[in-house]
């Protein structure tokens, strides 16, 4: 018999076959692993002024950021008590008030119409109105608060922070300013519950020109003698200082030593002793590099001191040691002009004559701190934050008894 033939197998069954079997062979493999994920952080803040140059075009020193800061107007968010309710956060009121007022379109300033006949005139363009500039300057009014934390996203591009009349303790505004690096250049809190000046308030704000600490009565207790001097930019940049009506009595001049740029030095309304006088003009041993640098100078004003026997002499031996000085107690100054040191213990006296000075619209009574010297009561002004409190917070407040002094 002859052999059978094979079948022969079609080219489309050797390759099913071929697959069935390569994939009979092959071994599981795993799924490669994830690559982690890439988190981007976020872009460091920026400072307000980083794009300033300096008139020769280079950054701009301490010294050309002091010329510009007393120049320039800033674009200010006020926030008041009546805004902040146990509902929401001051927090909140602060970063809903900046987006309002960023979002808010500038005014239109309507451009004069042309004169001329209706052929020959052009047709005015309308202007269209822009957003306004990001806010860098925010106050918070008289809003008596204990603790406050800003959001870093506004703190970070601020220039100015000025917190009046609130209830911060030391402790409380190193939080806050803790809380994201900050570019300030002018810090006031006036009239709040600061018992010290620890250095690490400064750490946090290392370009500070401008400085108010005035009405922390509690200062004086214990004025520290390092409280500027462990911060090295801090000599650099600070420029203004205020300490007006703190309580201080010793250890003043032995905490500005290291401030060798300060300008303007208000130091009225304290305790000031004689021997504390002395240190800012000695006998013997120069003088503090910073005294020769004084523009603006405010001491006389309530100061126990001018009272004694030796102020007239010692105060003279100052005023000359202050070659630079341009404004004694508010007051134009020179060192060609003949002051009579004795009749300048009554020039409070004389500024502050009753009958010279519109005091019936004291608003410290009514729980608003008087703004001008002029506007307040002599007895007042010094404490008007402390009046302005008790008007808001007793409810049996006496106005006449206020005003009357009594």
């Amino acid at each position: 018999m002859p052999p059978k033939k094979k079948k022969a197998t079609s080219p489309k069954s050797k390759n099913s076959k071929a697959k069935a079997k390569l994939k009979s062979s092959k071994v599981a493999v795993a799924p490669p692993p994830k690559e982690p994920e890439v988190i981007t952080p976020a872009p460091a803040p920026k400072c307000p002024w980083a794009h300033l140059r300096s008139p020769y075009g280079g950054k701009m020193s301490p010294a050309d950021e002091w010329s510009r800061f007393t120049s320039y107007s800033p674009s200010a968010v006020e926030i008041y008590k009546e805004m902040i309710s146990a509902e929401t956060s001051p927090n909140l009121v602060i970063l809903n008030a900046v987006v309002n007022y960023e979002s808010l379109p500038t005014p239109i300033v309507e451009l004069p119409s042309s004169t001329g006949s209706e052929e020959t005139s052009t047709p005015t363009p309308t202007p269209t109105p822009t957003p306004h500039p990001p806010c860098d300057k925010l106050q918070i009014i008289n809003c008596e608060l204990e603790s406050l934390l800003i959001p870093s996203e506004i703190l970070q591009r601020l220039v100015c922070l000025c917190i009046p009349g609130s209830c911060l303790s030391s402790e409380a505004v190193i939080t806050m300013l803790s809380s994201s690096p900050s570019f300030l250049r002018s810090l006031s809190l006036v009239g709040n519950a600061l018992s010290s000046i620890p250095p690490q308030l400064f750490s946090h704000t290392p370009k500070l020109l401008e400085l108010d600490l005035s009405y922390n009565k509690d200062l004086g207790s214990s004025f520290p003698t390092d409280a500027f001097s462990a911060n090295a930019s801090l000599s650099l940049t600070l420029r203004s200082l205020n300490l007006e009506s703190c309580g201080i009595g010793e250890g003043l001049v032995d905490s500005l030593t290291s401030l060798n740029n300060l300008r303007v030095l208000n130091i009225s309304a304290n305790e000031i002793t004689m021997a504390e006088l002395i240190k800012f003009a000695p006998e013997v041993s120069p003088p503090p590099q910073f005294v020769g640098k004084f523009e603006k100078f405010n001491f006389h004003p309530m100061n126990s001191v001018t009272k004694e026997d030796a102020f007239p002499s010692t105060f003279s031996k100052l005023l000359k040691k202050m070659i630079c000085l341009k404004q004694l107690d508010d007051k134009p100054f020179s060192q060609s002009m003949t002051i009579d040191i004795e009749e300048l213990s009554k020039l409070d006296i004389a500024a502050d004559d009753e009958n010279t000075k519109d005091s019936s619209t004291c608003s410290c009574v009514y729980g608003n701190p008087c703004t001008s010297k002029y506007n307040c009561k002599t007895h007042i002004w010094f404490r008007r934050f402390e009046v302005a409190r008790q008007a808001r917070e007793d409810p049996n407040f006496d106005i006449a008894k206020a005003l009357a002094g009594t």
